[in-house]
């Protein structure tokens, strides 16, 4: 778990999060959409975990829904197709 907050933070900084260098592309992108949907879904049972013990979930949320935005945001899609 720690290593997955380490890489989101990393990536919310828009630093460099560090992929097999001698993949492809293609291969690092989905790489990189594997292990955020991995965080969402441990992101999601921490959730369930926290409201189960009456806690407050609003920081997972917001780590969850950041980690979403960037899951889904095309335009890195593009800047790596560019780079095959």
């Amino acid at each position: 778990m720690k290593l997955i907050l380490e890489n989101w933070r990393k990536l919310i900084n828009e630093q460099v999060v560090e992929f097999p260098s001698d993949a492809t592309a293609f291969e690092r992108y989905e790489s990189y959409k594997t292990h955020i949907n991995s965080a969402i879904a441990q992101i999601e049972s921490l959730i369930k975990i926290f409201e189960r013990k009456g806690s407050t979930t609003e920081d997972l949320v917001n780590i969850k829904m950041s980690l979403e935005r960037l899951r889904d945001d095309e335009m890195l899609k593009y800047d790596i197709e560019g780079y095959e």
